[in-house]
């Protein structure tokens, strides 16, 4: 019984340590930049997403002037490498109510509701359609990402 606790307790031990980069022990980078759509700043608001060959994932909210600067386990340091890209949409602040009394006045016409529209093609939002790669160097970078508006 005495070997079981003390295992238990190595166990719970180990797993609560470790350190913001995860298994990663390489090199080191800091990215940010702008992303443009067609030929200027994306002014909207929405999440960049990075995903390495090797799995290590980074994100960075869009300013409305299509500025960023990527993060990873909230450090401005992410792992080297080469990566896919996506820009999606970030989801309005409201809540939706799927009651679907809802949807109706009290007198029974149809309420109009507001549906967030997004200048982003859709082959963009998606990390395995974008067909945009980064390279992450060793040191600081900063990038120009542009996307076609098709």
């Amino acid at each position: 019984m005495l070997f079981r606790v003390v295992l238990l307790l190595t166990v719970l031990a180990l797993s609560s340590c470790s350190d913001e980069g995860g298994d990663y022990e390489g090199p080191w980078g800091q990215v940010d930049g702008v992303v443009n759509l067609g030929d200027k700043p994306l002014d909207e608001n929405a999440t960049l997403t990075f995903m390495s060959t090797e799995g290590y994932t980074t994100t960075a909210i869009l300013n409305g002037s299509g500025e960023f600067r990527m993060k990873y386990n909230g450090s401005n340091d992410i792992p080297v490498g080469t990566y896919r890209i996506s820009v999606s949409p970030n989801i309005p602040d409201e809540p939706v109510n799927q009651d679907p009394a809802s949807f109706f006045n009290t007198n029974g016409s149809t309420k109009v509701v507001k549906v967030a529209a997004t200048k982003i093609p859709e082959k963009y939002r998606q990390v395995g359609s974008s067909g945009v790669e980064i390279a992450v160097k060793e040191g600081k970078q900063t990038l120009k990402i542009d996307l076609d508006l098709k």
